[in-house]
């Protein structure tokens, strides 16, 4: 229709009619159609938009989880950069489906279990206390309110509740650990011949025109890797030290202001609550009505009709606390909302609040148990409290020279000094290093991925400013760069000339290995087979899955091979890691025969759990990604 309207009409006619047809697009939700999503959406599941901008904070995180588990010294090569981004948004799109998931089922997490949850976390304690100070001063470094942080830890909470409902009702039968255990305490009646490398390496006769020939058609294995030498300015706070001053009138103000918070130990409240919640929205008239129902329950308390636990399992709305008669724990202040906070910390040991109202409806407080105050004097704490504030402002100077150090760089991309001096730095010079880094800086993955990158190495650019770590920054360009090149022959002709031999004789091996095989799978057997000179017999015995006396890839192989019967034995062969050859022979198995019992069947029967549990949860992202209305957008990864 649309080219039938082009081809025949003409003038404003035209014009008007593909106006009317583009508002009518627009109007119906087609033009978005044609349109597409916008560019920055790499994937939707089921109408939710993941971005590009969440894949790539999903894949840093994953690169910073391999590189802490590595130490710092994972081998930058080992990244495949789109393969690990493609990992990253699969991980976002199962976490959105079991999001979906959780939310069909109704799984959902109290007030009560989520707070109880934040105080139980070890970072946001102070000499094992709960610091409501502390978790807003962490929140904040890591860009978030409080209110944004509970609201994503709420989301993770019940994702984990679900994961963990799907694991725990995974289960191992007796008869299934009984027989693992068998198996792993099987042993088996060994027999192998070696066939040893070295016993040829006198036979090889490689002469000077093989050795420069296998050089020639080799000549990779004899390269030098490419390399460079960096230039570097490094921001961290060892190159502040010394320049941040705190005044003991400093310390005492920030004493002050966090002795409540920090020093004050006891100060706790043992607290349980009754809750009402109302609904949203509610009129005057609901707010009332809630209010005298919970006025009524403290009555029927008051007066001995039933006790605050009873009242609290059949009445309250907090599922949580509900189920442990109210009971909240130890709560100190500035844990609970400040409505809630004000009346429990009003209250004597054992009274009972008036209803108390907050955004989550009405509460009826009780406090059981109270534990005194006990501030820790300034002479105790001033010298922490000062490394701390020397900390702060080392890390808010670093933050602000970053930045500057950032633009400079940018602004100056064909060299470090104007920034050097601009900041008081010294550019710094590394060894030569390849892909695989170096020592000191050039130790640490980003700076190796910066330095072989197309824009510092090619372009002979600054690159961006790089974090290495807390507080911790460089700037980094190309001093030297050698390109790799094959090294001279004079210089490795010893190195070729041994992997030669090394490759002849390994030939030699595998060719009288093959043959001891054959004549060993005709029934020949293998102490006859050891008379050649050649080889070594070796008779174990009985031996275990983790017999030391035996060489891994023998083990293996004897345990692949199948059970033999009465009177016959099973032939198998493996090559060695040093390029040896081994000809095995299980003429005998021994079935365990212990009963399950002890730790070795508890350990096998929370593995066996854990792995079905595993399967499980694999068997439900299966289906939900079966079920799922999931779109990848691929021309966008």
């Amino acid at each position: 229709m649309l080219i039938a309207i082009r081809e025949r009409a003409k003038g404003w006619l035209a014009w008007l009619l593909v106006g009317a047809v583009v508002l009518a697009l627009t109007a119906t939700g087609i033009f978005s159609y044609f349109s597409g999503p916008p560019p920055s959406e790499v994937a939707e599941v089921a109408g939710n938009p993941i971005s590009r901008d969440a894949v790539e904070r999903a894949y840093q995180q994953q690169r910073r989880e391999l590189e802490q588990r590595f130490g710092g010294q994972l081998d930058p090569r080992l990244f495949d950069d789109r393969q690990m981004r493609r990992a990253a948004l699969q991980a976002l799109i199962d976490q959105e489906l079991l999001r979906q998931y959780v939310r069909e089922q109704g799984y959902q997490l109290s007030d009560a279990a989520l707070a109880q949850f934040i105080r139980s976390q070890p970072y946001f304690q102070v000499n094992g206390q709960f610091s409501p100070e502390q978790y807003r001063a962490l929140l904040r470094s890591e860009g978030f309110t409080p209110e944004s942080y509970e609201a994503r830890l709420r989301v993770e909470q019940v994702l984990a509740q679900a994961q963990q409902g799907i694991y725990e009702s995974a289960f191992a039968t007796s008869p299934e650990v009984q027989r693992l255990l068998d198996l792993q305490r099987q042993e088996r009646e060994l027999t192998f011949l070696v066939v040893p490398v070295d016993a040829f390496k006198s036979e090889v006769q490689v002469s000077a025109e093989d050795v420069r020939a296998y050089y020639d058609d080799n000549s990779s294995l004899f390269q030098q890797p490419e390399r460079v030498k960096l230039a570097y300015l490094e921001l961290s706070p060892a190159t502040l030290a010394g320049q941040a001053q705190i005044s003991e009138d400093e310390v005492r103000s920030r004493y002050e202001e966090v002795k409540q918070s920090r020093f004050t130990e006891g100060g706790q409240r043992q607290i349980r609550h009754i809750l009402l919640t109302l609904p949203e929205g509610a009129d005057a008239q609901q707010v009332e009505q809630t209010r005298e129902r919970l006025a009524d329950l403290r009555r029927q308390i008051l007066a001995g009709e039933a006790s605050f636990a009873e009242v609290a399992k059949e009445y309250s709305q907090d599922p949580g606390a509900a189920q442990n008669g109210g009971d909240l724990g130890w709560v100190s202040r500035g844990e609970m909302v400040p409505e809630f906070e004000r009346a429990a910390f009003s209250l004597n040991k054992n009274e009972l609040s008036e209803p108390v109202r907050s955004d989550y409806g009405w509460h009826l407080i009780e406090v059981t148990d109270i534990k005194p105050e006990q501030v820790k004097p300034f002479a105790e704490v001033k010298d922490e409290l000062r490394r701390e504030m020397v900390e702060e402002r080392v890390g808010r100077e670093i933050a602000g020279r970053a930045n500057r150090l950032a633009n400079l760089a940018y602004e100056h991309p064909d060299q470090l000094e104007t920034a050097a001096t601009d900041l008081g730095l010294q550019v710094q010079q590394t060894d030569w290093i390849d892909r695989n880094g170096g020592s000191g800086i050039a130790a640490n993955p980003e700076v190796v991925k910066a330095a072989f990158s197309d824009d510092v190495l090619v372009s002979q650019r600054n690159s961006q400013l790089l974090e290495l770590g807390p507080n911790h920054y460089a700037i980094v360009r190309v001093a030297e760069h050698q390109p790799a090149e094959v090294r001279p022959f004079e210089e490795v002709q010893a190195e070729a000339r041994t992997q030669l031999v090394q490759q002849r004789a390994a030939a030699m091996v595998q060719e009288l290995g093959a043959e001891l095989s054959k004549k060993a799978e005709a029934g020949e057997p293998l102490p006859q087979l050891a008379q050649n000179k050649k080889v070594r017999l070796e008779q174990p015995g009985f031996v275990g899955r983790s017999a030391e006396n035996v060489p891994m890839s023998v083990l293996q192989k004897a345990f692949q091979l199948p059970k033999p019967a009465e009177g016959a034995t099973s032939i198998g062969n493996v090559r060695l890691s040093d390029g040896g050859y081994a000809v095995v022979a299980v003429s005998g198995v021994r079935e365990s025969a212990a009963a399950e019992s002890g730790e070795d069947a508890e350990r096998l029967a929370t593995e066996l759990k854990a792995f079905h549990g595993e399967q499980s949860l694999q068997g439900l992202m299966a289906l939900l990604r079966q079920r799922g209305d999931v779109k990848i957008y691929e021309d966008r990864l």
